[in-house]
């Protein structure tokens, strides 16, 4: 699954565009999480995501605001809805901790 972070502030500079056409030509579809919601117009938000959309390798849009949490426990619940289930490699008893792997384009 590939997660797409942008600036809301920057909007889609010349990385985020050589992002998108790479998407583009491996034919992957990712998540756009809009970032820094809290620090630009509604307005500009939706022309924003309008624009994204349009590149048609967008599955699901999120607005978050890392700074303050808006949106990120929705984002956070849709990533873990969409890994797969997998068996269980500890005894019932046994706490262990959660890790999730990231990787950077």
């Amino acid at each position: 699954m590939v997660v797409l972070l942008v600036d809301v502030k920057s909007g889609i500079d010349r990385n985020t565009r050589g992002i998108i056409d790479g998407l583009r030509k491996s034919h992957r579809k990712a998540v756009c999480a809009l970032n820094k919601i809290d620090t630009v117009k509604h307005v500009n938000l939706l022309s924003l995501t309008e624009e994204l959309s349009s590149k048609e390798i967008f599955t699901d849009f999120f607005m978050i605001s890392a700074l303050n949490g808006d949106g990120v426990e929705d984002l956070k619940s849709h990533l873990i809805s969409q890994l797969p289930q997998g068996s269980w490699h500890f005894p019932e008893d046994q706490q262990v901790g959660v890790l999730y792997r990231v990787d950077f384009v």
